[in-house]
């Protein structure tokens, strides 16, 4: 009997050592294509929710990783890219993603393209005036407005 728990134990502690032993860290550097480091970068594992991190100043990052996850790399404006955690450190190249910048957006004062515009911008559906009644239209716009940041509010001004 004590041989047969002695057994069981080394079987489960081996097995426990053998599946911890392929999480190992992965580190690497993201940048762009003139090789300037991404702050902020997302960096996470496919399929695996709630695993990641960001990179620092520098483009670096360190995570815990299986060497056959799927990091995948994330940042506004780059295109998203996919690697296998493989060998450590990761050279990752994020190229620009296409964007349609040459939007033109209506402002209070003229339009500008919306690669040009900094800043807050909201927009309001033509039902939101349609479904305040006799308010004037000044009230009605801030009222449309705040009724989208806001969209559990009471229905007052």
């Amino acid at each position: 009997m004590n041989l047969r728990l002695l057994l069981l134990f080394f079987i489960s502690v081996s097995l426990a050592l053998s599946s911890s032993a392929q999480q190992r860290t992965v580190t690497g550097r993201a940048e762009d294509e003139q090789k300037n480091p991404l702050e902020s970068v997302s960096v996470i594992i496919k399929g695996k929710p709630g695993t990641g991190t960001t990179t620092d100043a520098n483009g670096n990052f360190s995570i815990q990783a299986e060497p056959n996850d799927v990091l995948v790399f994330e940042f506004v404006g780059y295109q998203k890219i996919e690697l296998r955690a493989g060998n450590s450190p990761l050279v990752v190249q994020l190229t620009p993603a296409e964007s349609r910048m040459n939007e033109v957006v209506v402002i209070g004062y003229g339009s500008k393209l919306k690669g040009e515009l900094t800043g807050s911008v909201s927009k309001v559906d033509n039902k939101a005036f349609e479904s305040k009644g006799g308010r004037p239209y000044k009230s009605s716009c801030g009222f449309a407005l705040e009724a989208q940041a806001y969209p559990d509010a009471p229905n007052q001004p």
